[in-house]
């Protein structure tokens, strides 16, 4: 009978994890849609990322989503919630930190944006290329 509870559990995890994983894959085709319907000029195109919180203002909540960069601003789309924009008037310089707000995670960097009042994080594929890409568009 144990087992058989054992059987009925796991299935039903594996049943969950693997709804939420498909819900995550169309969500995140369809934020990729909206950004390249928007109208807006990627410098660089929208991608994948996590955002991993701010000091200030965008709070510190972490969650994944779709990131890209404009001529004029930075725009984030979460899975859930709304979408942040951020003006590169705003941003004073760009660094690579092995910690933020005291998180770090063994082979992963963030892409920490240094603002007027804040500091942002963020995970993305190539901390290399948005650095500099940014450091290139910020006064």
């Amino acid at each position: 009978m144990i087992i058989i509870i054992i059987i009925i559990v796991i299935f039903g995890l594996f049943f969950s994890f693997a709804m939420y994983m498909s819900w995550k894959k169309r969500k995140i085709a369809g934020l990729f849609q909206e950004l390249k319907l928007s109208g807006e000029t990627f410098i660089i195109t929208p991608e994948f990322a996590s955002f991993r919180g701010a000091t200030s203002t965008y709070g510190r909540i972490k969650c994944d989503g779709i990131i890209g960069l404009t001529d004029s601003k930075l725009v984030f789309v979460p899975l859930v919630g709304k979408k942040i924009e951020i003006a590169l008037e705003n941003i004073n310089t760009v660094t690579e930190e092995k910690t933020f707000l005291g998180s770090c995670r063994a082979g992963m960097p963030f892409l920490v944006l240094h603002g007027i009042d804040m500091d942002m994080g963020f995970y993305v594929k190539d901390n290399v290329k948005w650095q500099n890409t940014l450091l290139g568009f910020i006064k």
